[in-house]
């Protein structure tokens, strides 16, 4: 990066290391709710371990981006995974997050890249992900790496 400071670097995780992107996804899951929602961290927790549980029992990749070596965030890639309504495989993130102190320097950016040359390596032709209304970093890295939007889920208080 620019400044001085430490590039980001993106790596397949090591042996040991999915406890560590757990761990930070479940610290960090409360900015994946939607606004119109309410949820307790301890039900957070259980559908974090059941995403990751998921992912585990279907072809994935787990990458992990460094900084000054340091892990900063990682990516949960589902490779082949059926596109919800072509059933075509895609390449599609699962989840991601970055360390809240080490966010808007570059980390999710290299995730991404990393996570779309692996979907390709894997003849992947598309990516898909899901991102909450609110989380508008989220919304403008994407629109920045030419995501478009294909659907919007719609919800009501009843």
């Amino acid at each position: 990066m620019d400044g001085g400071q430490p590039s980001v670097t993106v790596r397949a995780a090591l042996p040991g290391e999915e406890a560590w992107a757990l761990a930070l996804a479940i610290r960090v899951a409360g900015d994946q709710v939607p606004p119109a929602r309410d949820a307790a961290p301890a039900l957070l927790a259980i559908n974090v371990e059941r995403l990751f549980a998921f992912c585990r029992a279907r072809e994935h990749r787990l990458l992990i981006a460094e900084e000054a070596g340091s892990a900063v965030g990682f990516l949960l890639l589902l490779v082949n995974f059926p596109h919800e309504v072509t059933g075509l495989p895609e390449g599609y993130v699962a989840y991601v997050a970055v360390e809240p102190e080490q966010r808007r320097r570059g980390a999710a950016r290299a995730l991404m890249a990393a996570a779309e040359a692996e979907a390709r390596r894997c003849g992947m032709s598309q990516m898909g992900l899901v991102v909450t209304a609110g989380n508008v970093a989220a919304t403008q890295l994407y629109d920045a790496l030419n995501y478009t939007t294909e659907r919007t889920v719609r919800c009501k208080d009843l």
